[in-house]
């Protein structure tokens, strides 16, 4: 498998992230909306896809541009954690 880095997510990818965020103890309460609403709000988003171009991980970053940056949200499916 092929994994890929984008940093723009689709509406699709928003809803991947979704469905791993509800498989994890430290996400699983987030609703699609407040996902929808820490992509946009985040500065940078990295996402992870596959050849067929499924979000297999991501994580987000806020920043001041300057000085500091905080990473947030590291997630990764499990079907390619390990890789």
């Amino acid at each position: 498998m092929n994994i890929r880095i984008i940093n723009e997510l689709t509406a699709k990818h928003v809803g991947q992230l979704h469905e791993l965020y509800q498989n994890e103890w430290w996400t699983k309460g987030r609703s699609l909306e407040e996902t929808t609403r820490c992509v946009n709000g985040s500065q940078l988003c990295i996402g992870l896809i596959d050849d067929a171009g499924n979000l297999q991980g991501f994580a987000r970053v806020i920043t001041d541009f300057t000085f500091k940056a905080l990473i947030f949200d590291v997630i990764v499916s499990s079907n390619i954690r390990g890789l």
